[in-house]
């Protein structure tokens, strides 16, 4: 098999009877049998580009789409595990609306169902700090376009903890800027409600 990357950045997929949160999957047709995930997933020249995770398939066997973790975030949590002894994740503070509608996006005066909504922000977290709000649309992170709420969580975390990032945010009909030092969620989990 060749192992095709036919798409990258997959998200929202159901794999498992587990909920996968981070994910940006490469999809390939590689063939990902039952004890042999975790093998790489090569590009012409022999260099690792991904590592082969989970397939999805309706039969049980190895046929179906596979998906791999792309070797970037595998070095990332890699050079976490062996500096920290975790994986650190960058932590914005919200909670976001997993089932944000296209009649939603037009209330809230968007051209179209774009970014990932806010529905509540959490106190003493960065996004408390930055002043979001309950309604903004994340629609850019640095100047990327956001394409939905998997993807903001996936971008956020895989920022170094203690960066600033630049935020486009859709609030009351117009476009602002929101910018916001991320935190390490495990430490902002770790403070006592009230402080």
């Amino acid at each position: 098999s060749l192992g095709i990357i036919s798409a990258k950045g997959r998200r929202s997929l159901k794999l498992g009877s587990n909920d996968v949160i981070n994910q940006d999957f490469l999809q390939t047709d590689a063939a990902i049998n039952p004890g042999n995930s975790g093998g790489p997933l090569l590009d012409t020249r022999g260099r690792v580009v991904g590592i082969n995770t989970a397939i999805a398939t309706t039969s049980g066997t190895g046929s179906g789409v596979g998906f791999s973790i792309p070797s970037r975030l595998v070095r990332r949590i890699v050079d976490d595990l062996l500096r920290y002894g975790r994986v650190r994740r960058a932590y914005l503070g919200v909670v976001l609306d997993a089932n944000f509608t296209a009649e939603e996006a037009r209330q809230l005066r968007l051209d179209r169902k774009r970014g990932a909504r806010v529905m509540s922000v959490s106190g003493g977290t960065p996004a408390a700090r930055a002043r979001m709000q309950a309604n903004d649309v994340v629609t850019e992170f640095q100047r990327r376009p956001v394409m939905d709420f998997d993807h903001l969580i996936n971008l956020v975390s895989l920022q170094p903890i203690g960066s600033t990032v630049t935020l486009g945010v859709w609030r009351a009909g117009r476009r602002i800027e929101i910018r916001v030092s991320l935190s390490d969620r495990k430490v902002i989990d770790a403070v006592p409600p009230g402080r």
